[in-house]
């Protein structure tokens, strides 16, 4: 596909607007209200031949109309139905098509379809047509677009997205938040320039060549601090003010791990019948996994700035949430202390439900990344093995227009490789990061 479809996307700015909807009827229309009305019926076998319908309308009204109502949460099938009918008409080197897509990744009333046609152009050549409409969905109202557009943008690595970031980033800093947004950019500024600088103001000096200025005038001014959340949570940054901690209390969570891992079996010498009889020294209680996780959850709760909002979820066989509240919190001060002291009264005992705790995660609105540790293969209420392979796909589909960034934790002395699979793939499927702990 191309050279056809540069061709289409290079014909874009001499193709009058006007030609746009020359095609245009009430057909699409009609149909798409049944589409709608289908969708809402759960009458999917309906819904694919309406799609089918105006694919056949060969319209950006038709098109309009597909993903109005045929981009939902509810209808994967659906997603990729549509992404396929675009595509073949992006292959036919359509450039009404290409102008169309690239306007309604900010022209489109359902933001879902917003995330779904910035994933397309993401796949596209990277042009400059391509990339400010990137960064154009960078300042979108709605979180998952900008999250999309953003995760698009570092993954390109263009220079010139560089000053349009130092933009946003400039209007980030004026709300007085450091969201999840906010240290995405700063991360792609940093891997970009290799330069690690405090403000917005610092890196328009910088990309705009004058170093030395700023210099002098950081001499005379004080600079404004950054503010941020916290370093890590097991190494793994806390760069967001909307956080969500999902922590395994499971009964295997009262092990306590050795210093070192067991080595790998190879040459071993015969013991003495002292050393065959005297028991093993076991390890300290500072190394029981639940003590070294309430440790560390506890520091990251106290160094809460006020303007984050938090929660705690522990799970075995059940699933709870810290106080019971069904939104994220404040942190302040009162507010951390009773998370404090609900986290220090955890107790390992139960089953790994880690399906019921993702979902509860997910089903708070306002949570944009979540923090999930635990160290053994999810299993049912009977501790028989669940398919991580069934959870990985109802995560996808849960988090799909979220776009909510899930980090996964374990313990290295857990040598389960199901269980290791399943946590990599959870953090790579959700653009999260993955962590072992020793």
């Amino acid at each position: 596909m191309g050279f056809a479809f540069l061709v289409a996307v290079i014909s874009l700015a001499a193709l009058p607007d006007s030609q746009l909807l020359s095609a245009d009827s009430d057909t699409p229309a009609t149909l798409g209200k049944e589409l709608r009305h289908a969708v809402r019926e759960k009458d999917f076998p309906k819904a694919s031949k309406l799609v089918a319908q105006l694919a056949e309308q060969r319209t950006p009204r038709a098109f309009r109309e597909m993903l109005d109502h045929g981009i939902l949460e509810t209808v994967p099938e659906l997603e990729v139905q549509i992404r396929e009918v675009l595509w073949k008409a992006l292959e036919e080197a359509r450039a009404d098509v290409a102008k169309f897509i690239l306007r309604q990744c900010s022209k489109s009333r359902n933001y879902r379809a917003r995330v779904f046609l910035l994933e397309i152009i993401g796949d596209w050549p990277v042009t400059s047509a391509t990339l400010n409409v990137l960064h154009v969905a960078v300042g979108d109202s709605r979180t998952p677009v900008a999250f999309t557009a953003i995760r698009l943008i570092r993954k390109l690595k263009q220079e010139e997205s560089i000053a349009p970031m130092i933009d946003h980033l400039s209007r980030l800093e004026e709300t007085g938040r450091r969201s999840r947004l906010y240290f995405d950019i700063v991360d792609f500024l940093k891997a970009m320039t290799d330069k690690d600088l405090k403000t917005a103001d610092d890196w328009k000096n910088w990309n705009t060549g004058g170093k030395k200025r700023a210099k002098k005038k950081r001499k005379k001014k004080r600079r404004r601090p950054r503010t941020v959340v916290k370093s890590d949570f097991f190494s793994i940054p806390v760069n967001s003010d909307r956080v969500l901690f999902v922590i395994d209390v499971s009964a295997s969570m009262s092990v306590r791990d050795p210093e070192e891992l067991p080595k790998k079996s190879g040459k071993t010498r015969t013991l003495t019948k002292e050393e065959l009889e005297k028991p093993p020294e076991p390890p300290p209680l500072e190394r029981e996994r639940l003590a070294r996780v309430k440790k560390e959850l506890m520091a990251v709760i106290r160094s809460l700035p006020e303007k984050t909002r938090f929660s705690v979820v522990s799970f075995d066989h059940e699933t709870t949430r810290w106080g019971g509240k069904n939104s994220l919190q404040k942190a302040e001060k009162k507010t951390k202390v009773e998370a404090i002291q609900w986290v220090a009264a955890l107790q390992a005992k139960g089953a790994t439900r880690t399906d019921r705790a993702l979902e509860s995660g997910l089903n708070l609105s306002d949570v944009d990344t979540i923090f999930l540790l635990t160290d053994g293969r999810p299993k049912d209420v009977s501790n028989r093995n669940l398919s991580v392979e069934a959870i990985l796909e109802r995560t996808k589909h849960v988090n799909r227009f979220r776009c909510c960034r899930i980090n996964t934790i374990s313990f290295s002395h857990v040598r389960d490789s199901e269980m290791r699979h399943f946590l990599t793939a959870l953090a790579e499927q959700n653009d999260g990061r993955l962590h072992s702990l020793p």
